[in-house]
């Protein structure tokens, strides 16, 4: 979903976004056109969900640590890749 991906980019270059993100900011959300189900894999994201609505591979791994930073504990960005390369094998 195009929303979801403009949502996550603006949050990767304004702080405030970022902040607003993470904690899922009614206010900030209505910025977008976002619906019900956009909300829903906000409040518990990882990026196979993320990408399951459309959201670019990249933008859907900071998400998932937008709203969650101990997820950054379990799985670096080259693991990621790593992953996604095997998944497009």
């Amino acid at each position: 979903m195009p929303e979801l991906n403009r949502l996550l980019e603006d949050a990767l270059v304004r702080e405030a976004a970022w902040d607003a993100v993470s904690r899922l900011d009614p206010q900030h959300l209505s910025q977008y056109d976002l619906d019900f189900s956009d909300i829903a894999v906000l409040e518990t994201p990882d990026p196979g969900k993320l990408a399951a609505f459309g959201v670019h591979p990249m933008l859907a791994m900071w998400g998932s640590f937008m709203r969650n930073p101990d997820f950054s504990a379990g799985m670096s960005a080259g693991e990621y890749f790593v992953d996604q390369g095997k998944d497009a094998s």
